[in-house]
């Protein structure tokens, strides 16, 4: 298999990451508490912070890969 392969797999990982993030969002007693791993990659020290870090940076790999890449711009398929 090719290294540079990439597919639509990648989707079902943001989707982990996305849902991971709405049930912090849902949770409003997480969001002032610190997260244990510290903010070594300035991802956000709080739950709501990453998060919300999480998030932006789904939304960032759907525009400028996932859409990219994966949908035909004619069809949208």
């Amino acid at each position: 298999m090719d290294s540079n392969y990439s597919a639509t797999e990648n989707g079902d990982i943001l989707g982990h990451i996305a849902y991971t993030a709405k049930l912090i969002l849902e949770s409003k007693d997480l969001w002032p508490k610190s997260v244990p791993d510290g903010d070594k990659f300035k991802y956000g020290t709080t739950y709501k912070e990453r998060a919300l870090h999480y998030i932006k940076e789904s939304d960032r790999t759907i525009d400028t890969f996932m859409t990219k890449w994966l949908i035909h711009s004619d069809t949208h398929q």
